[in-house]
């Protein structure tokens, strides 16, 4: 049997780093595993007054989360009340029912369910790298992902540390990504210091999911896909590790007001036709991959791409404090400036 593995970035959120790699294959091995989307499709309607009447948050379990999953697919605003009561208590946590209950609201799309996503993604304490992961792993419809992707993960919410990201040629199909992280408060902090997996901070979206056209009339409209539309071009490009490490204590890094520290990124683009082995979710018409030493990016077809960089460090727990013997790390998200690059 197959196992149907992902990535989901956690070190900002988590008191590890990694080391000592083994470079893992995506081969098929036995029967294929089954998408999240064929098994929410087989399950019986959710009965949504039972729903929101049976529903306890502290006794969670599988039956629950794919329930949150089939009102992801089948949005009901009947259905927000109990959706809230999973997303107030488990969406400063790394429990998978926040990262469900997420989607399921995001489906909703009212005025009540976007208040209330506002109000606990757009925080510091929740883990917007991890979030992501989960909404490809899960087979979010993709219109839906880009817009809930944009609208509540690619947000600046620190005023102490600031983030730039530049991007230029590095050589032949190779590109070199520049990150760098500025103290902008009066007070020393401390930030872990990657030297592996850092390419997942890095979003790629196709430039014309951001484009504006004017019509005969000379009426701006911009095109679907910046909305969320259901269209191929816009979408974000989905991350996949190739390599797993052992766990270690991590690195970190002080500093002290205006200080920098820089992550530099160096990736390569490959035709999928000359890959020696291929991630089973790839992409099925996928004529491209962009790599760097650990991850790979599901950019599908050359064309130009708007990159951000998203940086995040959730809060450590006290234990997790003292096993580190870290003064005051820095706990937030930042955004980058978003750079254009023509990928062929």
């Amino acid at each position: 049997m197959r196992v149907r593995w992902h990535h989901v970035p956690i070190l900002a959120a988590i008191a590890f780093s990694l080391c000592a790699f083994t470079v893992i294959r995506c081969e098929d091995r036995g029967q294929p595993a089954q998408r999240f989307a064929d098994l929410i499709a087989a399950r019986p309607p959710v009965d949504i007054e039972q729903f929101n009447n049976t529903i306890d948050v502290e006794a969670m379990n599988n039956d629950a989360f794919m329930d949150i999953l089939w009102l992801r697919d089948h949005p009901n605003a009947k259905a927000l009340p109990a959706l809230q009561k999973v997303m107030q208590r488990y969406s400063t946590t790394t429990y998978i029912y926040g990262f469900a209950s997420a989607q399921a609201i995001h489906a909703i799309d009212s005025e009540a369910s976007r208040g209330l996503l506002e109000r606990h993604l757009l925080s510091p304490s929740y883990s917007a790298a991890q979030s992501i992961g989960y909404a490809y792993h899960w087979d979010m419809n993709p219109a839906l992902r880009n817009s809930f992707i944009e609208k509540y993960h690619l947000h600046n919410l620190s005023d102490s540390l600031s983030v730039t990201l530049t991007a230029k040629p590095a050589g032949k199909d190779v590109y070199q990504f520049t990150v760098t992280l500025t103290n902008t408060s009066a007070t020393p902090f401390n930030i872990l210091d990657r030297n592996i997996y850092i390419g997942d901070m890095l979003y790629f979206r196709h430039a014309a999911s951001q484009s504006v056209h004017t019509a005969s009339n000379g009426t701006e409209y911009r095109d679907s896909a910046s909305s969320g539309g259901d269209n191929e071009v816009g979408d974000f490009a989905r991350q996949f590790s190739t390599v797993r490490y052992r766990a270690r204590r991590p690195d970190w890094i002080l500093l002290k007001p205006g200080e920098t520290h820089v992550f530099r990124i160096e990736a390569k683009c490959q035709s999928v036709a000359d890959l020696e082995w291929q991630p089973s979710e790839l992409s099925k018409d996928a004529e491209i991959v962009l790599g760097t030493k650990d991850i790979f990016y599901d950019i599908r077809k050359p064309g130009s791409y708007r990159v951000r960089a998203l940086f995040e460090q959730r809060k450590l727990t006290p234990e997790q404090q003292n096993h580190e013997k870290i003064d005051n790390p820095w706990v937030g998200r930042v955004v980058s400036n978003a750079v254009e690059v023509q990928i062929q």
